[in-house]
C-alpha cells in the first residue's frame, strides 16, 4: 500500500479525483451493469495509444475490466489523502494507468492470512464472522442491489407509515438537525442524483464536460432558497481539504468508503460532482437515520433506535399487505398467543398451502467500525446483539418451539396444528442482511437453539434476507408462495453461504430487471414530490 501511495502522491489531487468521478458516473452510473462502450473509451483514454500495460493485459486477458467501481473509489480516496494540490498533471500513458492497476491490487479486504478453504473456515464461528467481515467490503464496493429501495423507502415510510401519535416526529427532528425539511431533502437528492443522471452520457460529456457537475446557480431556477441549497450541499459534500481531514478520522481502513457514503459529492471549483451516484441516491435513507440519531442525547437515542426498529416492522407489514394475494400467501401481522393475548409470538407470519413462514423484522443499523474495521470480535458482538439474542434468531427459535414443540401453544385466531412445514425468516433493514456467510452463521445459531426438541412440523433452516431483497421478493407474492421462493433460494445453496439475491432462484424470473410494484409506487411519488417542491408543479416536465 505504501508503494501505491507513493506513486499516486506524485499527481495533482483535484484532476485525479475528477477523473474518478467522471469515469464512475459515465461507466457505472446507477444501472446494475456497466456501460461497456464507455469503459473501453475511458480505459484507452487513461492508457494512451502506446500503452505497453494495456497491450499486455488485452493479450493475456481479452475480456478483463481495466476499471471498476471499487478501484475508482480507492483511487479517489487515496488521492484526497495523499496527493498535493499542485502536482504532476495526469496525462494518458502507462504512468497514469499504473496507479489504477496498483489500486486494483489493494481492493481485497483481509482480516487474516489463512489460506484454507471457506468450507474449512466455516466450521469455526469466529472464522465465519471473519469471512462476513471480508465480504462486507464487496457488498459496499460492488453494487449487487438496485439503488431504488433506499432512495424511495424513506418517502414511503414518511408518507404511509408515520403517524401523528408516534413518539418521534421525523420531519421536525430532521429539519432541526439539518435546516431542511425531509421533503426538501428527498427532492434534492433525487434531482441532483438520479434525475440529473439522465443527462449523463459520453456524448453529452463530450459536448459539455461540465454536465456532470452541479453549480449553485442550478438552484436559482427552483423554489429552493439559497440558505436551503447551502444546507443541502453542506450535508452531502465537502471540499478536497475537508475530505482529507474527514477521511483521516473516519476511515477504518483503506477500503472503508464510509466517507463517500457520508459525503458523496465533492466541491471542485464552483461545481459539485458526485463521486458516486449510488452513494448519493442512498442518502435519503442514511441521512434520515444518522442526522436524527446524532442530534439526540444518549437516553433519547436509545429510544429512537427502538422506535426505528418498530417503524421498520410497520413498513414490512405495509409492504406485505400491499403485495400478497390472500390465496397463495395470507399475511397476518403481530401474532399473539391465545393464553397470553399481550405476548407477541413473532412480528408476523405468512400462511401458504404447504407451510407457514414466521417473520422477524430487524431495523437496527450496524456501525461502520463493526462492518469495516477488521475487528472480528466487535463485528461478532454487533451481529449477536442486533440479530441473534435476545431478539431476532432467538425470537424465531422460541416461536418455533412454542408453536410446534412438545408443549405446543395456540395462536390467537389461528389454527396451526396441521401445518406441515414451518419456515423462520429474518428480514434485516441494514445492507448487512445481504452479506455472504451471514445466513449460514445465523442458521447455525438457530439450530443450536432448537437442538433436542421434537416438532409436529418440518422445521426448515432459518433464512435471512436484506430489506432490499425483501422488497424485490414482495413483487412476486401474487404469483408465488413465499415458501416456494425460500425453497428456491435453498436448493442451489444448501449451506446458505451466499447472499439471497445472488442465488439462481428458479422461482424468481427476471429478478435483476423487475421493479417491484411498491418500489415503482415510491419512485412515482418521489418524482411528483420533487417536481412539486422544486418547481411548484407535481407534473413539471411531463409531456
Amino acid at each position: 500500500m505504501e508503494q501505491f501511495r507513493s506513486e499516486i502522491a506524485r499527481f495533482s489531487r483535484d484532476p485525479i479525483v475528477r477523473i474518478c468521478a467522471v469515469i464512475n458516473n459515465l461507466v457505472f452510473g446507477l444501472e446494475p451493469d456497466l456501460d461497456v462502450t464507455a469503459h473501453a473509451l475511458f480505459a484507452l483514454q487513461i492508457a494512451g495509444p502506446r500503452s505497453q500495460y494495456l497491450q499486455t493485459i488485452r493479450r493475456l486477458y481479452p475480456s478483463r475490466l481495466i476499471l471498476h467501481r471499487h478501484q475508482l473509489l480507492l483511487v479517489a480516496k487515496e488521492a484526497l489523502l495523499n496527493c498535493p494540490e499542485q502536482g504532476k498533471l495526469p496525462s494518458p500513458g502507462d504512468d497514469l494507468l499504473r496507479i489504477f492497476l496498483m489500486a486494483s491490487d489493494h481492493t481485497n479486504y483481509k482480516t487474516s492470512n489463512r489460506t484454507d478453504s471457506i468450507a474449512e473456515r466455516s466450521k469455526d464461528d469466529d472464522e465465519v464472522v471473519r469471512l462476513i467481515g471480508e465480504f462486507f467490503l464487496s457488498l459496499q464496493a460492488s453494487r449487487f442491489n438496485s439503488y431504488l429501495p433506499r432512495l424511495v423507502r424513506p418517502l414511503l415510510i414518511l408518507s404511509h407509515i408515520c403517524e401523528p401519535s408516534d413518539p418521534f416526529d421525523l420531519s421536525a427532528l430532521f429539519e432541526r438537525a439539518t435546516g431542511l425539511s425531509l421533503k426538501q431533502y428527498f427532492s434534492l437528492v433525487f434531482a441532483t442524483g438520479p434525475a440529473k443522471a439522465t443527462q449523463h452520457s459520453v456524448e453529452a460529456f463530450a459536448q459539455n464536460p461540465d454536465v456532470l457537475g452541479v453549480q449553485k446557480a442550478w438552484f436559482v431556477g427552483s423554489k429552493i432558497t439559497e440558505s436551503q441549497a447551502q444546507a443541502f450541499l453542506r450535508d452531502v459534500s465537502l471540499t478536497p481539504v475537508e475530505f482529507a481531514d474527514f477521511a483521516s478520522t473516519l476511515s477504518k481502513g483503506p477500503n472503508d468508503f464510509t466517507v463517500f457514503k457520508e459525503r458523496p459529492m465533492i466541491q471542485l471549483g464552483d461545481r459539485y460532482y458526485a463521486i458516486d451516484l449510488y452513494f448519493l441516491a442512498e442518502k435519503n435513507e442514511a441521512s434520515l437515520f444518522w442526522r436524527i440519531n446524532d442530534s439526540l442525547g444518549k437516553v433519547e437515542r436509545e429510544k429512537f433506535h427502538s422506535f426505528w426498529g418498530y417503524l421498520f416492522q410497520r413498513y414490512v407489514d405495509w409492504v406485505m399487505n400491499q403485495s400478497v394475494d390472500g390465496r397463495r400467501n395470507q399475511f397476518v401481522s403481530t401474532v399473539h398467543y391465545q393464553d397470553e393475548p399481550n405476548r407477541e409470538v413473532c412480528d408476523g407470519l405468512v400462511i401458504c398451502k404447504d407451510g407457514v413462514v414466521l417473520l422477524e423484522d430487524k431495523g437496527g443499523m450496524f456501525t461502520a467500525a463493526a462492518k469495516y474495521g477488521g475487528d472480528v470480535q466487535k463485528l461478532k458482538i454487533e451481529i449477536e446483539e442486533k440479530l441473534v439474542h435476545p431478539k431476532g434468531v432467538a425470537q424465531l427459535a422460541r416461536a418455533v418451539i412454542n408453536l410446534f414443540g412438545p408443549e405446543a401453544r395456540r395462536v390467537r385466531g389461528l389454527d396451526l396444528s396441521l401445518v406441515p412445514k414451518v419456515v423462520p425468516l429474518l428480514i434485516v433493514r441494514d445492507e448487512a442482511g445481504g452479506a455472504f456467510m451471514l445466513n449460514a452463521y445465523l442458521n447455525k445459531r438457530f439450530q443450536q437453539m432448537i437442538q433436542g426438541y421434537r416438532f409436529s412440523a418440518i422445521v426448515t433452516p432459518l433464512f435471512c434476507i436484506s430489506a432490499d431483497d425483501f422488497e424485490r421478493v414482495s413483487g412476486y407474492l401474487k404469483d408465488k408462495a413465499l415458501t416456494e421462493i425460500l425453497e428456491g433460494r435453498y436448493r442451489p445453496d444448501k449451506e446458505l453461504r451466499s447472499s439471497f439475491g445472488l442465488v439462481e432462484n428458479r422461482a424468481l424470473r427476471d429478478w435483476r430487471t423487475r421493479v417491484p410494484p411498491v418500489i415503482r409506487q415510491g419512485l412515482d411519488e418521489l418524482k411528483h414530490l420533487s417536481n412539486e417542491i422544486l418547481f411548484g408543479d407535481p407534473n413539471f416536465g411531463d409531456s
